[in-house]
């Protein structure tokens, strides 16, 4: 190929995925909503939940749909649903205003630049999430070649590969609808890219469905996206680490145990990000089955969270375990007059995401026997703060730093919150919100007692999206807030603006530059190991 033909190659495949995703997704959300409006019409509109809705049931109905006929049967259930919300649902679809698409068009460019190959003067250039895109791509073409139940594409074996693959299934769609102009890899990264706008609309209908905003709020999607756009506090352990060692790690997100935000986490697992909207979507479903009296539509209710949590199942199974928990502790926060029905909905809703998880089910637990259990207890690694210092911190220290570090990871999302609970004249006491509320201690509580034991941390770093969603639904709240004082607004503008600054330090930095260097070090590897007969 000629110079920089890689590079057009890359661009025009991720530009059609990203049309596709966005097309075959979020058209048929709104025929979803609107199937769920006939269902249980009390509580509320359902159309700031269609983008919801639809990363949520599509994986789900996709992986089902290629069980039985394959990945063309998927394609053309996205096609049809989308058909009918063009003919029957029209009004209904979402009509972005400019600072939204101003935003939309930002967040492309961003996963662009992290994603798209550049190959110029004979070199090939990446970024750092090219390692996880190579996994990521070879399960995609894996799906669309031979289906499922998912062959291991690593191993021999006969048994099917135990894996949360519903993302995948999605990503495989897409791959075959684009025919020769989209590979597997841009496939992958224009779903990940239509999954980050999925993310900001589910902020924006939670706190519709909590009362703190409106569904017509002007300003609410400048606030959302900055909101998504932010980072933690990270450059401040970067800084620290570069101080006292000398070294800038190749993640600034590595500089603790890891707690990342919307760019971070739909750039590098989109399919945990997936399955947090659908964990979500189950506790939102819940809670307006906890006020309906249609006996008819508490069932339909029950059984889209069932169907959420199955999807969140085949999405990611660390973040469905946390939303397992989540659910439990949300018993403890729903008023105790609902607490009986909290747990028979909860029950029924259990029963259907067993029943629609069984193909799944089957699968993680072929050929698993003799390993060990993936979770295990342990303090959120205080080792690698004391490592920078050069100082052991005791566990009781260590505890003691813990709200500092937190502060450091969500950023201005912290500074929301705290805003947030301090104001005398934000509604906090509906029953959703107590959920919420049950959901942050949840993700905190897990985040700090409780690890994977299978290579990364993967449960420890995926399960704090239950305390930063509503993170950001309490600070969007607060910005939204007629009448903010002064040292207020000055707070969170700093805070957004230090965020800001991570996102791009992180992007520019830690994933391009760095996985150029990574990159050409592998070369330079394989060029001397090739020169000496290896």
């Amino acid at each position: 190929m000629t110079d920089l033909a890689l590079f057009r190659a890359d661009l025009v495949g991720m530009t059609l995925a990203s049309v596709l995703a966005v097309a075959l997704w979020f058209a048929p959300g709104v025929i979803l909503a609107r199937g769920m409006a006939r269902l249980a019409p009390a509580g509320g509109s359902w159309q700031p939940w269609a983008p919801a809705l639809a990363f949520t049931l599509l994986p789900l109905l996709g992986s089902l749909a290629i069980r039985l006929g394959g990945v063309g049967l998927a394609a053309a259930l996205h096609l049809a649903l989308a058909a009918a919300a063009l003919v029957a649902a029209r009004a209904d679809l979402p009509r972005p205003g400019r600072a939204a698409l101003i935003a939309i068009g930002a967040w492309w460019l961003y996963m662009t630049l992290i994603y798209v190959d550049v190959d110029l003067g004979g070199q090939l250039y990446q970024s750092l999430p090219i390692f996880d895109l190579v996994k990521h791509a070879i399960i995609v073409r894996e799906i669309d070649a031979h289906g499922l139940p998912l062959r291991d594409p690593f191993f021999l074996r006969s048994e099917p590969a135990g894996y949360y693959h519903f993302f995948y299934g999605s990503a495989a769609v897409i791959d075959r609808l684009g025919g020769a102009l989209v590979d597997a890899r841009m496939a992958f990264c224009g779903l990940a890219f239509a999954t980050g706008i999925a993310l900001a609309a589910t902020v924006r209908a939670l706190a519709i469905e909590s009362g703190l905003i409106n569904a017509a709020e002007r300003g609410a999607a400048r606030v959302i996206a900055l909101l998504c756009a932010i980072g933690g506090f990270d450059l401040f352990g970067v800084w620290l680490r570069w101080r006292l060692n000398g070294t800038i790690l190749p993640n600034s997100e590595r500089w603790d145990d890891e707690i990342s935000l919307l760019p971070t986490s739909a750039s590098w697992v989109p399919h945990h990000l997936s399955a947090a909207i659908a964990a979500f979507v189950a506790l939102a479903a819940l809670n307006r089955a906890l006020g309906e009296q249609d006996r008819r539509a508490r069932l339909a209710l029950a059984a889209l969270a069932g169907a959420a949590m199955a999807a969140a199942f085949g999405l990611s199974v660390w973040v469905t375990l946390g939303a397992a928990a989540a659910l439990a502790a949300a018993l403890l926060a729903v008023p105790r007059s609902q607490r009986v029905s909290w747990i028979g909905l909860t029950a029924a809703a259990g029963v259907v995401a067993m029943v629609l998880s069984l193909p799944q089910l089957a699968e993680v637990l072929q050929g698993r026997g003799g390993q060990p259990f993936p979770l295990g207890l342990w303090l959120r690694d205080h080792a690698k703060l004391g490592a920078l210092t050069g100082q052991g911190l005791s566990p009781l220290a260590w505890l003691a730093a813990v709200p500092l570090v937190w502060l450091l990871e969500f950023g201005a999302l912290a500074i929301g919150t705290s805003l947030f609970w301090r104001s005398a004249d934000l509604p906090r006491r509906t029953t959703l919100e107590r959920i919420l509320v049950a959901s942050t201690v949840t993700g905190l509580a897990l985040n700090l007692f409780v690890r994977s034991t299978i290579i990364n941390n993967d449960f420890g770093w995926r399960v704090a999206w239950f305390a930063a969603l509503p993170m950001m639904v309490w600070t969007l709240a607060v910005l939204l807030k007629p009448g903010l004082g002064r040292g207020a607004k000055v707070a969170l503008g700093i805070a957004i603006a230090c965020g800001l600054v991570s996102t791009l330090f992180s992007a520019s930095v830690t994933d391009i530059l760095s996985g150029y260097r990574v990159m050409s070090r592998a070369l330079v590897k394989l060029v001397r190991l090739r020169a000496g007969g290896f």
